[in-house]
């Protein structure tokens, strides 16, 4: 299952199941690099496992919530689709969807689509 975190920017982060967890942020070494002051450079982490979708804040300045619910550091919670993952004070909208990034996004998506696949 291939995660979309969707900013306000209206960029598309493509977020691929991996063996490690993908580091989100503002340092460029970050799987997802989010360009905002309010977001840490080593801010979260994300991993799949066991069908699922998870975050992880990493004590991070600004913390880290889904919806209202603020996340405790360095324990694992789920993400789903429609969740609005904050960052700081960046929302992410949460899409979660099945195979291949070049079929499930549609001509729209892929206007706004980045291209940051990460590793």
């Amino acid at each position: 299952m291939i995660l979309l975190l969707s900013d306000p920017l209206l960029r598309v982060h493509v977020v691929e199941p991996g063996e490690t967890p993908v580091g989100v942020g503002r340092d460029p070494s970050n799987g997802v690099q989010l360009l905002n002051r309010a977001v840490s450079r080593r801010h979260a982490e994300l991993r799949y496992r066991d069908g699922q979708w998870w975050v992880m804040d990493l004590a991070s300045m600004n913390g880290t919530s889904i919806g209202a619910a603020q996340l405790r550091c360095f324990r694992w919670y789920m993400i789903r689709s429609g969740d609005v993952l904050t960052l700081g004070h960046m929302p992410l909208t949460v899409d979660v969807r099945p195979s291949d990034v070049e079929h499930i996004l549609s001509e729209t998506d892929k206007t706004r689509y980045d291209g940051a696949v990460p590793r």
